[in-house]
């Protein structure tokens, strides 16, 4: 039986066939290997954090200055979260200008995060966090946005 390290470095027979070194395994990207899917998954829901900025995004499109000031961390520490949540496909994003916008993955997302993501957030929602976290995006929202990022670029 092969050891989990062991199989990392293993050629397979498909190794040829599918455009990467002989040895390499898929990257955990939604479409790739189901079981690099469902690691990626656990691992990025597995962060209370992320949890947070995911609920956060169940209204629409938020910029990532309106996550910062409801987390309360670090732009680089967001940013760092979101990418771990866009690499497990529970989250998209664009870029407009200087600043990049998050979003719920749409249909085309891969089924193992759909599923997750939905139990994850039909589970969290209603937690005494969450609503403190609600409650604050909605007092941030309020105020202009462009004052919010402006903070946020100098901080």
């Amino acid at each position: 039986m092969w050891r989990d390290d062991e199989m990392k470095t293993r050629p397979t027979a498909s190794d040829a066939s599918n455009g990467r070194p002989a040895g390499t395994r898929a990257p955990s990207v939604p479409g790739g290997d189901r079981l690099d899917d469902i690691a990626a998954v656990a691992a990025a829901l597995g962060d209370r954090t992320r949890l947070r900025a995911l609920l956060a995004l169940r209204g629409g499109e938020r910029c990532v200055c309106h996550i910062v000031e409801m987390l309360g961390l670090a732009p680089s520490t967001v940013s760092r979260h979101m990418s771990v949540l866009r690499a497990a496909g529970l989250a998209e994003s664009r870029k407009r200008g200087r600043w990049v916008h998050y979003r719920l993955p749409g249909l085309g997302s891969s089924p193992v995060a759909r599923a997750a993501l939905v139990w994850a957030l039909r589970h969290a929602t209603g937690s005494g966090l969450a609503e403190r976290d609600a409650a604050r995006l909605r007092s941030i929202l309020r105020r202009h946005s462009e004052g919010i990022c402006r903070l946020t670029v100098r901080g």
